[in-house]
């Protein structure tokens, strides 16, 4: 280090005058208090708004407040560097840790109840699914059960009169072959113009009668029973369902973990906005040109007594360089903070409508989802997919019979059948609206740096001048 530097680090160093032991004492134990503040605010932040675990918030609080409470009471050069961080927090980097603070809220809120909204949604899909065929085929089972002991004992009816029938048709057959017998033997004697008389007015009479007597034992019966019930699969729907989602949700979780991270980096963020804050002190201390962009009320009185002695005056500036150099008290801004103020409000604007979207979407899907359980609070009635019929064929008498008795047992299968749906309805999971309104007042607070965080800074050099007057005077 040039030894100029070193004298004046070595000036520098000097502890502030101190107006007595007690006012140092009351000073040391408020900055002591102030610490143990600053480190309250950030257990809150991290337990309650990012919700992470209890030991890391422990471990984590007792680290800052150690440093803070104990290093601000006992040390100048800490007090300042930690109240240098306090306008800091209204710097872009404290911007974009509110930022990504937000983001990381929406991902684990309004992005997981999305989820978990889907994961219900498939879930209800699936069991209405699988017990709406389950009661199917229970449905089909009660159907089929009285009508299968009475087509057998039809089966067995039908064979026994088929059996009956059979012997009825050989016995009318034999008398018919017995009565053509006996009229062609007795009418062989008479004349041949007595035959053909006999066989038109006795044979033809009797063998139409038996005949017709024949006919009303001929009939079918038919029975058709089809059952098409095609169960090929190795996993029932819910499983299938359930598969699904778990991939989209692990697809899903990878991203959440990964911005479920940057909210633990919450403790190096602070680390790193203290860094910030050493080195601006030590670019305010060794650097003339370092944010001396200020019309201070020092330079106005050196400008005056310049004045008063004939001596040429900076006072007032060249409009190009008022742009550029601005009293502290200022509402107007330089160029320089005129162009992070339009940077700061569009890239909030821009992150403010991805996560507006996400909480829109979050709603809307509660919404539906709330509509649809609502208007589905009844029964689901429904019709048996599988009929059976029996068709009897025939014109006899007992054919007519067969078919009022099979017509009577039709009338079980055109019932309706009911399914009970409430069983598998959805229920919804609600928003969480603590977390929107977090998500908003995080939003008006980064509205706040942007709109105010130029002003903010200025507080930075007052900072510095108040620990460090002579080389205020210097700059």
């Amino acid at each position: 280090m040039p030894k100029g530097r070193r004298k004046l680090r070595k000036h520098l160093d000097l502890p502030l005058p101190s107006d007595g032991s007690f006012k140092r004492c009351v000073r040391n134990l408020g900055a002591f208090f102030f610490g143990l503040l600053l480190s309250s605010v950030y257990a809150g932040m991290v337990l309650f708004i990012q919700n992470y675990s209890l030991w890391f918030c422990i471990l984590s609080t007792i680290t800052i407040a150690t440093f803070c409470s104990l290093g601000m009471g006992l040390s100048l050069r800490i007090r300042a560097t930690v109240l240098l961080m306090i306008p800091m927090i209204c710097s872009k980097e404290g911007k974009n840790f509110v930022l990504v603070l937000i983001f990381t809220m929406a991902m684990q809120g309004p992005l997981a109840n999305i989820m978990e909204n889907f994961n219900r949604a498939a879930d209800s899909v699936s069991c209405g699914a699988e017990m709406a065929l389950n009661q199917t085929m229970e449905m089909v089972e009660k159907v089929k059960a009285p009508l299968t002991p009475i087509i057998n004992k039809i089966k067995t009816i039908s064979k026994n009169i088929k059996i009956i029938a059979d012997k009825v048709r050989k016995l009318i057959k034999s008398l018919i072959d017995t009565v053509k017998h006996i009229v062609i033997q007795l009418f062989c004697l008479i004349p041949s113009y007595v035959v053909n008389f006999i066989k038109t007015k006795v044979a033809a009479p009797v063998i139409y009668v038996l005949n017709k007597i024949r006919s009303e034992f001929e009939f079918n019966i038919s029975t058709t029973m089809q059952f098409e019930m095609r169960m090929n699969q190795s996993k029932t729907l819910s499983q299938v369902a359930k598969d699904i989602m778990q991939e989209v949700t692990l697809e899903m979780e990878k991203f959440q973990e990964v911005f479920g991270m940057f909210g633990y980096f919450s403790i190096f963020i602070v680390f790193y906005m203290y860094f910030r804050a050493v080195i601006y002190k030590k670019h305010y201390l060794f650097y003339d040109n370092f944010d001396n962009v200020y019309i201070t009320n020092g330079m106005v009185k050196l400008d005056l007594l310049r004045a008063s002695q004939g001596k040429p005056t900076l006072l007032p500036l060249e409009p190009d360089e008022a742009a550029k150099y601005i009293s502290p008290c200022s509402i107007w801004m330089s160029d320089a903070e005129w162009k992070t103020y339009h940077w700061n409000i569009v890239n909030v604007f821009r992150h403010m409508l991805i996560v507006l979207l996400l909480v829109l979407i979050d709603y809307i899907v509660f919404w539906i989802f709330d509509m649809v359980r609502y208007f589905l609070q009844g029964e689901i009635i429904a019709r048996s997919p599988t009929q059976i019929k029996v068709h009897v064929n025939g014109n006899g008498y007992a054919s007519a019979i067969f078919k009022d008795i099979v017509t009577a047992f039709e009338v079980l299968q055109t019932s309706n059948v009911t399914v009970s749906s409430k069983k598998c309805a959805i229920i919804p999971s609600e928003p969480d609206y603590t977390e929107y309104f977090l998500i908003g007042a995080l939003y008006g607070f980064s509205f706040f740096i942007v709109a105010l965080g130029n002003y903010i800074m200025r507080f930075k050099r007052f900072i510095c001048a108040c620990y460090y007057p002579s080389r205020e005077r210097v700059r």
